[in-house]
């Protein structure tokens, strides 16, 4: 008689819990979450621009302690003898305000660094930094971290006709020219990052993982190139299977974690499924509010938890290339694609992986965070979200 009345004091209970989670709890643990239907209406643009500029300062300066602890650099970029991976850094001038750099390059090529000399590539990987300044001002911030890292240069002297072209046309002459000057040396791989990527600490451990499980073999057909960041706001949850195939499996989850919870409580096994339907819908109400994009953030603490998506046809900022898939894309780039606003190169990229049918990925959650709230191309973004999560 006493399991019956606890389970008929259930739906009560449900309508206490609900109430306690959706007015009390998530309003303070959701202020703060960028992406969250509880978001603080203290995140005004001006605000969250504020916070984007404040951690970008802090990190400049915590990139530049790191690299006062390197050597100098004492030898020129080799090409004898094969390397695992090539990692290339494209860069134009960029200030902030006057001639200040912007120091999105520091943090950049600081994070590889430290990342790469922790990690099994370590010794097999070469790193440098790919100027693509046409002028006329000089790029200082390459100019200052060639004492470190190997810089090649596209343009030694200023160039007029690169500075009129078609900034997207441009974009993409200046990537395959600095993926042409990786695929000098003789590695399995070629990593390319726009300056204002900086990539995890554990970047390097999680791309052994994925290359190591994921069967995606060096030098066949299997792949041609994994994406390492798409912008967050596209992360969230949709109408696309995919994503509802997620709600549909966090539901089933929380539906036998509430069935467990309620037979070791009440001892009742019957009429089980009406008693712990509003659990399941609690979490999946929950995982809604909450964002798809800060959920993803918890696969962070295990490499075995990162996963592989479908490549959408957007962005470049970080790519990994098969480097056999590197070496067909060269001379399509150069002599079938005129980017343009409408067709940029991320678009061409993706119509290249369509005609090969070599497929393409992007890894989730992102192994690249984006740090350019002022592009070269749009100046200053207004999706200022993609900068706090």
């Amino acid at each position: 008689m006493m399991r019956l009345r606890v389970c008929r004091r259930l739906p009560f209970g449900w309508i206490v819990v609900y109430v306690f989670v959706f007015i009390v709890l998530m309003p303070f643990v959701g202020q703060d979450l960028v992406y969250s239907m509880y978001r603080s209406a203290k995140w005004t643009s001006v605000t969250m621009q504020e916070k984007v500029l404040d951690r970008h300062s802090q990190a400049l300066l915590e990139a530049e302690a790191y690299l006062r602890t390197l050597e100098l650099r004492s030898r020129s970029l080799a090409e004898d003898g094969p390397v695992d991976l090539t990692t290339v850094i494209v860069t134009s001038r960029r200030v902030m305000v006057g001639s200040r750099p912007a120091g999105y390059l520091t943090r950049t090529v600081a994070a590889l660094s430290s990342s790469a000399a922790g990690s099994d590539w370590s010794a097999s990987q070469q790193l440098f930094i790919c100027d693509v300044n046409a002028g006329p001002a000089h790029h200082i911030e390459a100019d200052r971290l060639r004492q470190y890292f190997n810089v090649i240069v596209r343009f030694p002297h200023p160039n007029a006709s690169a500075v009129i072209l078609d900034p997207f046309e441009k974009e993409k002459q200046d990537y395959v020219f600095c993926l042409q000057q990786a695929l000098r040396f003789t590695s399995t791989y070629v990593l390319m990052v726009e300056d204002d990527a900086v990539a995890q600490d554990d970047i390097f451990h999680i791309l052994k993982y994925i290359l190591s499980t994921r069967t995606l073999a060096p030098r066949t057909h299997s792949w041609s190139h994994l994406k390492l960041y798409y912008p967050e706001r596209w992360q969230g949850f949709s109408l696309d299977f995919r994503t509802a195939l997620e709600l549909i499996s966090l539901f089933c989850i929380a539906y036998m974690f509430w069935s467990g919870m309620l037979r070791l409580w009440s001892g009742e096994g019957r009429n089980m499924f009406k008693q712990t339907l509003p659990g399941g819908f609690l979490v999946v109400l929950v995982a809604l509010l909450v964002g798809r994009q800060h959920l993803l953030e918890l696969k962070r603490i295990s490499p075995y938890l990162y996963s592989l998506a479908p490549d959408p046809a957007c962005c470049s900022p970080a790519v990994f290339y098969n480097a056999e898939f590197a070496k067909l894309l060269v001379p399509y780039l150069l002599n079938e694609v005129q980017c343009s606003h409408a067709y940029p190169l991320d678009m061409a990229l993706k119509r290249f992986v369509d005609r090969l049918q070599w497929p393409g990925f992007r890894v989730e959650p992102n192994v690249f965070r984006h740090i350019g709230l002022m592009s070269t191309m749009k100046g200053f973004s207004r999706h200022i979200e993609d900068f706090l999560i």
